[in-house]
């Protein structure tokens, strides 16, 4: 009785953690660090700094702007460090899946020129709501750029995330065995009652 409700709790457990798995994951293996301000002390815009974007991983980096349209943008990081030179800008130090650590930028002005007019982009997408590029930047020398497509110190918030291919599939299989392992000991634990009934029967 004691080993049966072990194995019926490891198998919800199992359960519990393939089906959290699936669902923090979704079918597309994104794992996401949820929206936040990043320029919360009136920055113009937002970079990333230089090896953010160097994971073995593919990553994604989502923006919106409070109002109006965003821009995102990718791009080798001499040109941008050339472009943003002298800007306002929140640092976008490294990520996890809690959220994205930044730092404020005390000095600094407007940007010499409207993102999107430039062609110091390898990536870039700009328009209302969220926009969001993805990628496999291990080993490049690029850093994400986020700001409002005017260029005016909006709040912007962005999100960064990463791609465990395989991993939705991984939560799945985790959550049948641990389905499948309490049947089996639930129907195990129903047979067993029966078979001694009968076989006293059979006895007498």
């Amino acid at each position: 009785m004691g080993k049966a409700r072990a194995g019926i709790i490891a198998g919800i457990v199992l359960l519990i953690v393939g089906v959290s798995t699936a669902l923090w994951v979704g079918p597309d293996d994104w794992i996401d660090s949820p929206m936040q301000v990043v320029n919360t002390g009136g920055e113009v815009g937002a970079v990333t700094t230089y090896g953010f974007l160097s994971h073995t991983l593919p990553l994604r980096v989502t923006a919106r702007a409070d109002t109006g349209d965003v821009f995102v943008g990718v791009g080798h990081v001499v040109d941008v460090d050339d472009y943003v030179a002298g800007a306002r800008l929140a640092r976008l130090e490294w990520f996890s899946p809690s959220g994205v650590q930044t730092a404020p930028a005390s000095t600094g002005g407007r940007l010499p020129a409207l993102p999107a007019g430039l062609d110091i982009w390898q990536q870039h997408a700009s328009g209302p709501g969220e926009q969001r590029l993805n990628g496999e930047f291990a080993g490049q020398p690029v850093v994400a750029f986020v700001a409002a497509i005017d260029g005016k110190p909006r709040e912007l918030q962005i999100s960064v995330g990463s791609q465990l291919r395989g991993a939705f599939g991984v939560g799945l299989a985790i959550a049948g065995i641990g389905a499948a392992a309490v049947a089996a000991i639930v129907i195990i634990r129903r047979v067993r009652p029966t078979e001694q009934a009968a076989g006293a029967v059979t006895d007498r």
